[in-house]
């Protein structure tokens, strides 16, 4: 697995709480950074293979990928008992 930035693992938590793709803006409002750095971890997230992007109304749009929220959420099970 590579390793993960902070503001990387807040966007996969963010978005795994998430039932439908959400708009950058929204994702660096919710976990206070950026915009800009908000695009590029979903860029580097992206790379990873960890982030999908949904085009909508000439829009992007991010989710995670099929497995990832599953994946997420048991991570905080476990480090939130």
């Amino acid at each position: 697995m590579m390793p993960l930035s902070k503001t990387e693992a807040k966007t996969m938590n963010y978005l795994s709480d998430q039932d439908e793709s959400v708009f950058p803006a929204e994702i660096a409002i919710a976990i206070n950074v950026r915009r800009r750095t908000i695009y590029d971890t979903i860029k580097s997230l992206r790379d990873k293979g960890i982030v999908e992007e949904i085009k909508r109304g000439g829009m992007n749009f991010y989710k995670l990928k099929e497995g990832w929220k599953e994946i997420v959420k048991a991570a905080k099970k476990i480090n939130n008992p």
